[in-house]
């Protein structure tokens, strides 16, 4: 019978748990999420007015080994390959735009394209609310994190 230490005592190796590395899901190849998440250049702004504008930072797991990055800083990298998606939904929490494939750090979300997207015509509101989620993709593997906002159009 063989025993282990561990900071709650002894524990027999039978009686230990098994842990599956699956349930990591490969996080040690994932690209790291961005960062410096905006709308029209605020930091999680109450609310927001016009088109939306949306804008980050790159990040880089390979490049980011020195110390612990804040979430202001600007761009690291971006690792090669990494590219990012970026959903948009309406007041209704419907899904109405995907943009994916994308290299720059911001997108606006233009008038004339949340018309379309929501088959709003040319003298109906806009939508009220929108929510936005923004994560990076590289060789086929997603952020582990991502950005998911809901904000409100001021009148």
């Amino acid at each position: 019978m063989k025993w282990y230490e561990t900071g709650k005592g002894q524990l027999e190796e039978g009686s230990a748990p098994i842990d599956n590395a699956d349930a990591f899901a490969a996080r040690q190849v994932r690209p790291y999420p961005p960062g410096r998440f905006r709308i029209n250049d605020q930091s999680y702004p109450a609310s927001f007015t016009g088109q939306p504008t949306i804008s980050w930072a790159h990040r880089d797991r390979t490049q980011q080994t020195a110390y612990l990055v804040e979430h202001d800083e600007s761009n690291i990298g971006p690792e090669t390959g990494t590219t990012y998606t970026l959903r948009i939904y309406d007041e209704d929490d419907v899904l109405v735009r995907t943009e994916t494939g994308l290299t720059s750090t911001s997108y606006t979300y233009t008038e004339a394209n949340e018309r379309a997207d929501c088959g709003l015509g040319p003298t109906d509101p806009l939508n009220t609310q929108l929510r936005f989620e923004l994560w990076a993709i590289r060789d086929g593997f997603e952020s582990w994190q991502w950005y998911n906002l809901s904000i409100v159009r001021s009148p």
